[in-house]
């Protein structure tokens, strides 16, 4: 058996490190999404709590965590094609890509409707869309 030179085995622990690390992330990001408030907004919802600030600090963490994810998919398809495995990296894509679709990023997208709101007043963005 040939010897591996040390960047080769350098990249064979990091394919490991960003696939065992990848599931936790999107793992996060789902239960992030999921601790979302809905996008509805009743009466007293912004008297006592501010539920649009809860809102927007929650989905900077999940917009995080899934740029995260697509750089972290991208690294280890682009590891095992150093390591000439295009095979790997294509599986390693497609069942990323598949989690990632998984996570209720729809559901996420509906949720984030409720940052425009402030304290009862609506953004210039969300005012217009009434002219």
């Amino acid at each position: 058996m040939l010897a591996q030179s040390p960047n080769i085995q350098s990249i064979r622990q990091i394919t490991l490190s960003l696939n065992k690390n990848l599931h936790k992330v999107i793992r996060g990001l789902k239960n992030e999404i999921e601790a979302v408030p809905s996008a509805e907004i009743t009466f007293f919802d912004n008297w006592f709590t501010d539920k649009s600030d809860l809102v927007e600090k929650k989905m900077q963490f999940a917009k995080e965590s899934f740029s995260i994810s697509l750089l972290g998919i991208q690294t280890l398809a682009e590891c095992y094609t150093i390591l000439d495995e295009p095979d790997a990296a294509n599986q390693v894509l497609r069942k990323f890509i598949v989690d990632l679709s998984e996570v209720g990023i729809n559901a996420a997208y509906e949720k984030a409707r409720l940052i425009e709101r402030k304290k009862w007043l609506f953004t210039r963005s969300t005012m217009e869309e009434f002219y």
